[in-house]
């Protein structure tokens, strides 16, 4: 309501116009039918949550809530306007909650047939596999329904809100409170807000946001003295269901996802994953992560064809195939990383270093160290020239063995990356975007680093520049000659 205050003002100006754009911008993005038809343009096909467009247009929101209020405050705006876009609206929403209770509720067996229908057809095999599948549905669309119910407190309260709001503005309008009174009773409802909030919404407890995992705790008390990395093979949401857990249950859920340590949660630890966030990661680096089982990859389509399982198998064996293939952990080595952390139980090369129960459901999780993963800035031992469009050059990649070859593209001397030796790399420093270390070589070699090669790497050989080739389908190398150098690597951030 505040908000209408910003289109009710007696001047407009480019900044109300540039937010409200952006705010109906990112709210229309956000919905699934416009989704659906713009992930077919280029960029926009890598924003994989359509949610995510939410935040953007909140923020949007905010602004322009502020800027009504300001507007309220200096009495800039056009009262009759302001009047009727009020009632307009309050009416339009009383209406719309009014229908939609009425007809999830008298339609409630129509909606149960449709979403079953719905996800058959868009989950065929968690659907066939689960005997609880027709549960899951029926208590799925029962909490949409809840979202919108008398019987929900979350719903009565968000409507008392908004009406309070409005009730407040108008008669601060109609001028029957002064300003200050305006501001005092604004901060009254606003604090009433704010205790009554936990009561009202997926309330996650500030116990739980700060605790620190159990993976993480044992991670940091046998930390190698090195700057591997961490990635947790996650076998998807019916394979927890399948084990007893409650997913609806949104705290329990959140300190789940927690123990896998998601790039965000490893941040706050220092301890970095090989998984990522980036809705803007290399098309490449999606992919590798889109057949390591990542749930947050932006990779369209499959990464390569699924393993062969039994006939009959359901979807949680399918999936746990796909995570105990053997190039799995030849891909995690090639990564630079050490420890996965995973429920499933895998055989060789991992080997198995603690088990422990999370959550209040007690779901087992096991933490494994991959011997012989590769170091992040090391030299090859042999290379091989690889070339081709990117189907050939990933299938190279899938059945390399990256403790005897390193992959390299080039288009220009090639022989002189076809020539290595063996060396050593030591007095290593890395930073955020700067890597320096000494190389020591007889014959010359190749020096792999395990960091994603997009543009604003620059690499230094004694502080002279030399050419970055593409190394191992997503990371970047330089040819050092015969002594004992400095090599750097920086990054440095363009558009």
């Amino acid at each position: 309501f505040i908000v209408c205050a910003a289109f009710c003002a007696q001047k407009t100006d480019k900044y109300r116009r540039f937010f409200s754009g952006l705010a109906l911008s990112a709210y229309a993005l956000s919905t699934y039918p416009v989704q659906m038809l713009v992930h077919k343009l280029p960029l926009f096909n890598r924003f994989y949550a359509a949610i995510r467009w939410q935040w953007i247009a909140a923020f949007a929101m905010a602004i322009l809530a502020g800027y009504g209020l300001d507007i309220l405050l200096r009495h800039e705006y056009n009262r009759a306007r302001l009047v009727r876009v009020w009632g307009v609206l309050t009416t339009v929403i009383t209406g719309s909650l009014l229908t939609v209770y009425a007809v999830t509720h008298i339609f409630y067996d129509h909606f149960l047939i449709l979403a079953v229908a719905v996800a058959k057809r868009k989950f065929p095999e968690i659907y066939a596999s689960s005997p609880r599948a027709f549960a899951a549905v029926q208590r799925t669309l029962d909490e949409i329904i809840r979202q919108f119910s008398f019987a929900n407190f979350a719903f009565i309260f968000a409507i008392l809100c908004a009406l309070g709001v409005c009730v407040l503005v108008m008669i601060y309008i109609r001028g029957r409170i002064s300003g200050r009174q305006f501001r005092t009773m604004a901060l009254a409802l606003l604090a009433i807000e704010i205790i009554l909030y936990p009561k009202s919404y997926g309330y996650i407890s500030k116990k739980s946001y700060i605790a620190t995992p159990q993976t993480v705790q044992f991670l940091q008390n046998h930390k190698a003295d090195d700057t591997s990395r961490t990635f947790s093979l996650y076998p998807g949401v019916a394979y927890f269901s399948r084990a007893g857990m409650d997913m609806a249950d949104i705290e329990q859920a959140m300190l789940l996802d927690r123990e896998f340590i998601p790039p965000n949660t490893g941040a706050l630890f220092n301890i970095e994953s090989a998984d990522g966030y980036d809705n803007l990661m290399p098309r490449r680096y999606s992919r590798i992560l889109k057949y390591l089982g990542s749930q947050r990859t932006t990779y369209p389509g499959e990464a390569a064809p699924p393993p062969t399982v039994p006939p009959g198998s359901d979807y949680v064996a399918v999936r746990v195939a796909t995570l105990q293939r053997p190039e799995i952990a030849s891909l995690l080595g090639m990564m630079n990383v050490r420890s996965v952390i995973t429920p499933l139980v895998l055989p060789a090369p991992y080997v198995k270093v603690t088990d422990m129960r999370v959550t209040t459901y007690k779901i087992p999780l096991y933490i494994y160290e991959l011997s012989g993963y590769l170091p992040r800035l090391y030299f090859a031992k042999s290379t091989t020239i690889i070339a081709g469009d990117d189907d050939a050059l990933f299938t190279a990649v899938l059945k390399n063995d990256f403790k005897k070859s390193t992959l390299v593209e080039c288009q220009n001397t090639c022989d002189l990356l076809r020539t290595v030796g063996s060396g050593i790399i030591s007095n290593m420093k890395y930073d955020a975007g700067s890597i320096i270390a000494r190389a020591t070589t007889v014959r010359g070699g190749f020096v792999v680093l395990s960091e994603s090669n997009i543009r604003g790497w620059h690499a230094f050989i004694d502080d002279t520049e030399v050419p970055l080739v593409t190394t191992n389908y997503v990371y970047q190398g330089i040819a050092v000659p015969a002594g004992e150098h400095t090599i750097r690597f920086q990054y440095t951030y363009q558009l």
